[in-house]
């Protein structure tokens, strides 16, 4: 798994409210289950699903993913090429 940062401080870039990076997730892959501040992903490449609340949501490419604040969710690559998505929280 890799993360580039698109916008966010640490590119010296001064943002108080929007940071975009895109993810990378193997083929098979799984994320741990994790929760943190309102984001919103877009699907580049792959297909899998994601668990939030305990609700299954499967995507692809083109689709996009809100997940509110605080909310537990887990992403599940379960395509044989890498996820890409951008991410914007």
């Amino acid at each position: 798994v890799w993360i580039a940062e698109v916008v966010s401080p640490a590119l010296g870039l001064d943002t108080h409210m929007l940071n975009a990076e895109i993810h990378h997730i193997p083929p098979g892959v799984h994320t741990d289950k994790q929760r943190h501040a309102e984001r919103v992903l877009h699907v580049m490449t792959g297909t899998g699903h994601t668990i939030i609340e305990g609700e299954r949501f499967d995507w692809e490419p083109g689709d996009s993913l809100h997940i509110k604040t605080g909310f537990w969710y887990q992403h599940f690559n379960t395509s044989e090429t890498p996820w890409i998505m951008s991410r914007t929280a």
